[in-house]
This record gives structure tokens, sequence and C-alpha cells, in this order.
């Protein structure tokens, strides 16, 4: 009851606290198709907690939905809410889907900034 006002869901309590528990029951069960699913929904229903997005994308990732992880990356990082690690697996996804130029852009953006692993040197070789 104390996350409901931090939601703003007042009006129906029941209803977040049922996606909380269909989170974490599809995260420990593996059902990350169900988790990302409602964080997003938690996410678009509360842009303060644009950090869904991003554990939205990372779950769609693991079901290898790299449509939906894109579309889950790509709100985070219009919300400015995407990770470090996050900006890297965004870009692995998009080399999944084809969008080589794309991937490569992330993974330049990460080098000149200092902040990509070791894998990111070594992937725009």
């Amino acid at each position: 009851m104390i996350l409901i006002p931090l939601f703003g869901f007042a009006p129906r309590p029941h209803k977040l606290s049922a996606m909380i528990k269909q989170i974490e029951s599809g995260l420990s069960s593996g059902n990350y198709a169900q988790a990302a699913h409602n964080l997003a929904a938690i996410a678009e229903r509360a842009p303060t907690y644009a950090g869904l997005w991003e554990q939205a994308g990372f779950a769609s990732l693991r079901t290898g939905n790299y449509q939906d992880a894109a579309a889950y990356f790509d709100q985070a990082q219009q919300q400015r809410s995407l990770s470090h690690l996050g900006q890297e697996a965004l870009a692995e996804v998009y080399l999944h889907l084809g969008q080589g130029d794309r991937a490569e852009s992330i993974w330049l953006t990460l080098v000149q900034t200092d902040s990509g692993s070791a894998d990111v040197h070594q992937k725009l070789l």
C-alpha cells in the first residue's frame, strides 16, 4: 500500500498490486514476456519511474523478442534513463534487427564518452 501513492494509482490499487505480483512471478518462473509487459505498463502509467522501461527491455531481451526490447530500450533512452549497460544491450538488439549502423553509433558514443566495456571496443573493431 505504501507504493500506491508513489505510482499514482490510488483509484486502482488492486490492479497495481496484481501487476507487481505478476512481475515477481514472471521473473521468478522465467516468464519474462509477461514481466516485460507489466513493467512497461507501469512505466507508461508512472513516467517518474522511467527506469522500468530499461528493465522491460532486458526482460524482453531474455525472451529473444528484439522488437519489444528495442521499443522499451528506446523509450528509456528518450527519457534519459538508459544506463551504459542498457545502451550496450540496445546496440546488440539493433545488430540482431539488422540495423548495424545504429548499433555502431551507440558503440562509438560509448567509446567516446569512455563508458563502454572492453567488449564494445572489440565489437567496433
